[in-house]
């Protein structure tokens, strides 16, 4: 069953996505901005204004940042760490649900409101005293180089 149209409520229709686009233009420009800018040369790039086309394309600050700024190891660091948590996760989740399936399992409440338990603390909660460790081992800026 349809509604049927009143002037109010197109009115109101006709506010409200107006008001989204303002809102939505508001985040979409700079960022579009910020994506033309580093794609034009540094002296393009420099010039005042907001840019929705690059000026002077080139690929120089690419080339800058990967090679003057080292940044392979990071990005290297970063695929190492997502690659080999993501395996582990998905490989201790599977033996943990496994072994909690079984009906015979001594203990299987107790372990199942234990993850439970750790799952409802907030990763906030815990992100300081995890950066500690981390910090004494002099592995806050650099781990594997």
């Amino acid at each position: 069953m349809q509604r049927k149209m009143t002037g109010g409520r197109l009115a109101f229709i006709i506010v409200n996505l107006l008001f989204l686009v303002i809102i939505a233009s508001t985040m979409i420009v700079p960022f579009w901005n910020a994506i033309a800018e580093s794609f034009s040369s540094n002296l393009g790039s420099m010039q005042p204004g907001i840019l929705m086309w690059p000026r002077d394309f080139s690929l120089s600050g690419y080339k800058t940042i990967w090679t003057v700024l080292d940044l392979w190891q990071p990005f290297e660091n970063s695929v190492i760490v997502t690659v080999i948590g993501t395996v582990l996760h998905v490989f201790l989740s599977a033996l943990a649900g496994y072994a909690l399936a079984q009906p015979s399992l001594p203990g299987r409440r107790v372990l199942t409101i234990f993850i439970l338990i750790t799952m409802m603390i907030p990763f906030e909660a815990i992100m300081i005293p995890f950066t500690w460790p981390s910090r004494n081992l002099d592995c806050s800026t650099r781990c594997w180089h």
